[in-house]
């Protein structure tokens, strides 16, 4: 959460974020607060309200849960594969991408829809209707041409490679579209760091004014998840050093004793600072103090 707050989150840390809290999410619809202790009643209810149920749902639909990247990431639930390869020209974005990552979208759609339709051509000059573009050694949108084929090749494709068996050609179309489409996808990877940096900026810098009603509610989704996180950190903290887990064994350790009658005081015997205390070890010299009562405040 610091580091989304501070624009500096990468896309794979998003993502195991995102998974974690909508996993809390839906264990604190499963728990009855009767079930909690008191001290964890308030992060349980932090997690059921403020819109922050629907937010994280909202979230997990929007975004590509497989992404590695922040272009995977705006490419959306339905998004299609980042090979070169991939002629799929119905690709998404997430309704969180900007427009200018939509723009860069619609370029990158026109140079496969190109590619598409010069595979079409291709089949017809060489008659095999079931040809499909092939990657060799690196080199994307190969027509790969049979021997038996090879005389029905016009003059102007580009030989690329051949072997005993095949020849790999591009058309100068080919060459053309893989340009764009290659420079497209670029744009769009830059285009997509840049979004993904101001999008953690915007909507998850809680110190900065929201600009509109959905940046508000994921500052407040952010400070949220700060507070749960935050107090779970310190109740662990409590709790493991109370039970010897850490900083030694659990003796020298009590829960303190609530008893009736005036005058209202609260007493304590060898108190020490943990931290000192797993520095110096058992020469360090515990003090009592006493609060209210007749004698006000008095320590040893």
């Amino acid at each position: 959460m610091s580091q989304l707050a501070a624009s500096r989150c990468s896309v794979p840390g998003f993502v195991k974020l995102l998974k974690a809290l909508s996993a809390a999410v839906q264990a604190s619809a499963e728990v009855s607060l009767d079930d909690v202790p008191v001290l964890l009643q308030a992060v349980l209810e932090s997690l059921r309200g403020d819109g922050f149920r629907d937010c994280i749902t909202e979230f997990s639909a929007a975004f590509n849960l497989a992404a590695a990247t922040p272009l995977d990431l705006f490419r959306g639930g339905n998004a299609t594969s980042s090979s070169p390869n991939n002629n799929n020209n119905t690709c998404t974005m997430s309704s969180h991408a900007p427009e200018a990552l939509v723009v860069l979208m619609g370029q990158e759609i026109a140079a496969l829809a190109a590619l598409e339709d010069e595979l079409v051509r291709v089949r017809k000059v060489l008659q095999l209707p079931k040809l499909e573009f092939k990657t060799i050694s690196a080199v994307d949108f190969l027509i790969d041409v049979p021997l038996g084929k090879q005389t029905s090749v016009p003059s102007d494709w580009h030989l690329i490679s051949r072997t005993k068996s095949n020849a790999r050609y591009h058309t100068t179309a080919i060459i053309d579209a893989n340009n764009e489409l290659c420079a497209a996808r670029d744009r769009m990877r830059i285009a997509a760091d840049e979004a993904w940096r101001n999008w953690q900026r915007d909507n998850f810098c809680i110190t900065g004014a929201a600009s509109s009603p959905q940046q508000a509610s994921l500052k407040r989704v952010g400070r949220t998840v700060i507070d749960a996180l935050a107090t779970l950190d310190a109740l662990v903290a409590l709790a493991k050093y109370a039970s010897g887990a850490v900083g030694g064994d659990a003796s020298g350790k009590c829960r303190p004793s609530f008893v009736s009658g005036r005058p209202r005081t609260v007493t304590a015997h060898a108190l020490r600072h943990p931290v000192q205390y797993a520095a110096v070890g058992s020469e360090y010299i515990g003090n009592d103090v006493r609060l209210g009562g007749s004698s006000g405040i008095s320590g040893s």
